[in-house]
């Protein structure tokens, strides 16, 4: 398995650094405005911990305090408090002095601290409010809004210590690194840095650079090879270093126009993908690192190649996951169908969450383009040119922006958001490009909101076959993979809306157009566009093979392949057809003298590898997993992962329409999450916070009987491994 590495506090470690950086997640107490206990807790922390039904509003919002109290001693010349997002708006006190003051849920907060803090005790106290505030984008209140303000200190908080000058924190200008390639094989990389700080020395591979320097014949950055590279920063003070990091960036030059995209000198495929809120059950917005890379993974294995962060700028360890895995990313400001035009502050606050985000994700490879208006919003024409100037400025010019097609300004932006179904009321430019960004949700009307994609996944086979073929071909002539991969090369493709199930303020219900639910479980639609978009073999039954089960039988593949059922050969589809089973629902499944070996699918694919596909005999057993996707549980300090619980059969068939209710228990480790809860689709699901160290979790059906006591352990070291 893969060990965790994310950066810290918008750097990576460089080697004999005097820069020091600290975890601060841990030992923090938290109580409600008003409350008189305080309870203790870690980061990243959630006000409100919402259950698998988040919608509605049923999230608390409100004013609350955090306080940490820790024994320091001085040892460097400088101390800077690092908060990679504190949702709404917020207040920093350090030995009981103002240190600073935010407003907005989604950027990183960074401030000096030298002058408060002494040796010897001291104590850090946050306060924040996630209630409904019309002056800092979003602004939307909650009611009205498609996501939900979820409270706290739901990312990492550092402390970064340094010996002097410093390099600075990146959205306040540190250091971004830019790419260009300017022949074949030769590039250019242009390191900037903060304006005060003047005695910067660089260093690549081992050799000291200046600021613009050449490099011939690099590993490239592709989704299909997301090679990195590190370029060492050091500060200095009469030749000594005060401060050093690393900052990790890719060899990517990206180039739109009418003819398409071209990606360091060549034309790239159509970039299919998905949305996606940060949200996640049980836990709100207060996800670990590894959760964030896995919903990363986990989108990049099933063939995506970008993600439309939605509403706003992500978590620093889901960028870097993108950077790592080969996806790219449009960066949008926070907004989602609101402008004040009451109080100028509003578009002020806009305006420097725009120039954090370009200095923030600057250097990031995965970064195509960025979304500097606010979503679905009626602004004015002179937001739009000062958006567009504010991302130009902070990234020299190279940073390509999106907007709206139907937006005031759009025919100024690189890449202009079209459905296809509208027409653009300009003519494009031969230097301009267009983009889906959301595509495959329909609904009814927009209470109602029943809808083809829309499906939950314990609804069962034919509904999540419903959903995969609305995607894959489309419902009424609506948008579908079909006609992005089909469009003209101007068009450059899109993304889904929703790449997972999440939570709503305006509705009672979770949105469920993901491919992947709430908790991050896979459905057949998952599988359908992985066998569509991925390079890597793929073949998947989307049947339970049971009397009741859809007709004919579904199965997506991206490889050739013979089968038989019980015993007799049929053909079968490619690429995401439906296989012909005529016997499918016949009276071997009530009849004397079919042994169960005779009730399997057998696929042999062209390549040569065997599967078989069982129909699901009586409950015999509970299984018991971590779905870490092959990431590592972090042995150092916090971290979470998903423990998944399956009703199975003596082989290990999932029985995915047994129902019971399943109890969990732990040791060393906390669970998140309804400790009894009824099965979801065959399954239950927690996520475990575990602790740096060995843990045990016990899973049973709650019922008990002579036929009915079925139980399961998972025993795991400190990384996670079984």
């Amino acid at each position: 398995m893969q060990k965790q590495n994310f950066s810290r506090a918008g750097y990576w470690p460089a080697p004999d650094s005097p820069r020091r950086v600290t975890c601060f997640n841990s030992d923090w107490l938290f109580r409600y405005d008003g409350d008189a206990a305080w309870e203790r807790v870690s980061l990243p922390h959630s006000i409100d911990p919402p259950m698998f039904e988040a919608s509605g509003g049923v999230n608390r919002q409100g004013p609350a305090s955090y306080i940490k109290r820790f024994k320091w001693s001085r040892s460097r010349a400088r101390a800077f408090l690092h908060f990679e997002g504190v949702m709404g708006k917020s207040r920093f006190f350090v030995n009981g002095v103002k240190a600073a003051e935010h407003f907005g849920g989604y950027l990183p907060i960074h401030f000096e601290v030298t002058d408060l803090l002494r040796d010897g005790g001291n104590e850090v106290r946050v306060e924040c409010d996630n209630s409904d505030d019309p002056t800092y984008p979003p602004g939307k209140p909650q009611r009205d809004l498609d996501f939900c303000y979820f409270g706290g200190i739901y990312r990492d908080c550092w402390l970064v210590e340094t010996d002097g000058a410093t390099i600075g924190e990146p959205s306040q200008g540190g250091i971004s690194i830019t790419t260009e390639r300017i022949d074949d094989g030769m590039w250019r990389v242009v390191v900037a840095g903060r304006d005060d700080v003047t005695n910067l020395r660089f260093f690549y591979e081992g050799r000291e650079v200046p600021g613009m320097f050449t490099v011939e014949n690099p590993a490239e950055w592709t989704p299909d090879e997301p090679n990195l590279h590190f370029l060492e920063v050091r500060a200095y003070e009469r030749e000594r270093v005060t401060d050093a990091v690393r900052v990790r960036f890719g060899f990517r030059d990206a180039r739109i126009s009418s003819a398409g995209l071209v990606l360091n000198g060549k034309p790239w495929r159509k970039l299919v993908g998905v949305n996606r809120h940060q949200d996640f059950a049980y836990l709100g917005n207060a996800l670990a690192n590894s959760l964030h890379w896995r919903d990363a993974k986990k989108y990049r294995d099933a063939g995506f190649t970008i993600i439309r962060a939605a509403h706003y700028p992500q978590d620093p360890a889901f960028m870097d996951a993108c950077d790592e895995l080969g996806l790219f990313v449009i960066v949008p400001t926070p907004g989602w169908q609101f402008w004040n035009d009451e109080d100028p502050v509003f578009e002020e606050r806009i305006i420097a969450d725009i120039r954090a985000i370009a200095r923030r994700d600057g250097s990031r490879p995965s970064v195509l383009f960025y979304e500097p208006i606010l979503n679905e919003t009626k602004y004015p024409a002179s937001f739009a040119g000062k958006a567009l100037a504010a991302v130009k400025e902070e990234t020299g010019g190279r940073g390509l922006c999106a907007c709206d097609s139907w937006s005031e300004g759009a025919e100024s932006f690189d890449i202009i958001y079209h459905n296809q179904t509208v027409p653009i009321p300009f003519e494009l430019k031969p230097s301009q490009a267009r983009f889906v960004r959301e595509w495959g949700d329909c609904v009814d009307d927009w209470s109602a909101q029943n809808s083809p994609s829309r499906v939950a996944r314990e609804w069962g086979e034919g509904p999540m076959i419903v959903q995969a073929e609305h995607y894959l071909h489309g419902t009424g002539g609506r948008i579908c993979l079909d006609t992005i991969l089909s469009s003209p090369p101007d068009m450059l493709g899109g993304c889904i809306w929703h790449g997972a199930d999440h939570a709503r303020g305006y509705h009672p219900d979770n949105f469920l157009g993901g491919v992947i639910t709430y908790d991050r479980r896979p459905k057949y639609s998952y599988y359908a566009l992985k066998c569509a978009l991925s390079a890597e073999p793929c073949l998947f039954v989307a049947n339970a093979l049971a009397p009741y089960s859809p007709q004919p039988v579904t199965i997506y593949s991206n490889r050739r392949y013979k089968a038989e059922w019980m015993g007799e050969p049929f053909e079968g589809g490619m690429p995401h057809d439906t296989a012909k089973i005529n016997r499918l629902n016949n009276d071997a499944f009530y009849g004397e003298g079919y042994p169960m070996e005779k009730l399997t699918l057998s696929i042999e694919t062209e390549d040569g590898e065997k599967s078989e596909w069982r129909w699901a005999r009586r409950l015999a057993r509970l299984d018991l997993a971590l779905d870490t996707c092959g990431l590592e549980i972090a042995e150092d300090g916090d971290d979470m992962v998903v423990a998944v619980a399956t009703l199975c059969d003596a082989q290990g068939t999932p029985r995915r329409y047994a129902g019971e209710e399943i109890v969990f228990e732990a040791e060393g480790c906390d669970i998140i999450g309804p400790e009894r809860q009824r099965t979801r689709f065959g399954e239950a699901t927690v996520v475990l916070r575990t602790h740096g160290a060995p843990f045990r979790l016990l899973a049973r059906v709650a019922r008990h009987g002579m036929h009915a006591d079925f139980h399961a352990e998972l025993r795991a070291n400190a990384s996670g491994s079984l």
